[in-house]
């Protein structure tokens, strides 16, 4: 689920038990470490996620703040 909580940050909680082929449970560290390389400069998906700061606030939540109010950030995710 999401929520906006200001005009520039979005709270994604992810939904428990989503696992990965080896069985290690997904969490918002993991979001958060694939966000950040999608940002590398060698990246082919810099256009999508450049300028976004993701944090875990723990296993299960976490924030996408971006650098100007964005409402289409859910759907921009999709891709």
């Amino acid at each position: 689920s999401w929520t906006q909580t200001n005009p520039t940050t979005w709270r994604f909680k992810l939904r428990p038990g989503i696992k990965f082929h080896d069985g290690s449970p997904l969490t918002a560290a993991d979001v958060a470490f694939t966000v950040a390389r999608a940002q590398a400069p060698t990246s082919q998906f810099t256009s999508y996620v450049g300028g976004y700061k993701v944090t875990a606030v723990d296993d299960l939540t976490f924030d996408i703040v971006t650098s100007i109010p964005d409402q289409l950030l859910p759907d921009k995710l999709i891709y």
